[in-house]
């Protein structure tokens, strides 16, 4: 029986390792490489090599699994501590009442801890991927790419339209991160509320345990 010859787009998963210095340059160079190149992946069964044109996007390459041979992991206690108590300088920078000094409560400070871990529980490959980006957190008012990412997890959660996006150090996992609390928004919104001096954190992204303020004087530490 005669046989024809059928041209497919196949839509294939595969594992790269590229070395780069971060991981938007590491994409690049993906993309780059990929950019309709020719493949060679093996042979019919009547001994013909299998040969591909293959190309990709930014868009289409997930976070990375492993960092210089190490699976990605959580972030530790210390990443987040350091992460949230950023977290709480951002949201009174950024929306305490002019000429005000507001202080943070016990339970606001712990309610960012418990928002940075959920967060980066529910994402760990973006998030690490995210810290590992060269020159984040260099800036002087961060000091650590923790810092730096408990600063932008708050600017992003609180819809002020900066935070992870506009990080021209994260690249595409910036806007990746970005585009996930944005499409999961009332998993991830967070709102502030000052109240004689102090701030509370509300939202869903963790238990409320300082959803009213009616009694502010429990709650301070």
């Amino acid at each position: 029986m005669k046989t024809k010859e059928f041209a497919f787009d196949v839509v294939m998963s595969g594992a790269l390792r590229v070395r780069a210095r971060d991981v938007a340059e590491a994409r690049r160079m993906i993309c780059a490489a990929l950019d309709s190149a020719s493949a060679n992946l093996g042979a019919w069964p009547d001994g013909s090599p299998i040969l591909a044109e293959v190309s990709t996007s930014a868009a289409d390459i997930a976070p990375p699994y492993e960092i210089d041979g190490e699976p990605v992991e959580h972030l530790t206690p210390e990443q987040i501590e350091t992460a949230a108590r950023h977290f709480i300088i951002a949201a009174i920078w950024a929306d305490c009442p002019e000429g005000t000094h507001p202080r943070a409560t016990a339970a606001a400070n712990e309610w960012a801890r418990g928002f940075v871990e959920r967060f980066a529980a529910a994402y760990p490959a973006e998030v690490a991927a995210a810290l590992e980006c060269d020159g984040y957190g260099s800036h002087p008012d961060a000091g650590s790419p923790e810092a730096a990412f408990g600063h932008d997890l708050y600017l992003t959660a609180a819809g002020h339209g900066v935070g992870f996006s506009d990080r021209d150090e994260l690249g595409d996992i910036g806007r990746e991160l970005g585009d996930k609390m944005r499409n999961d928004w009332r998993r991830w919104h967070v709102e502030t509320q000052f109240y004689r001096g102090w701030l509370y954190l509300n939202g869903s992204g963790v238990a409320q345990a300082n959803a009213t303020i009616s009694t502010p004087a429990e709650s301070h530490g």
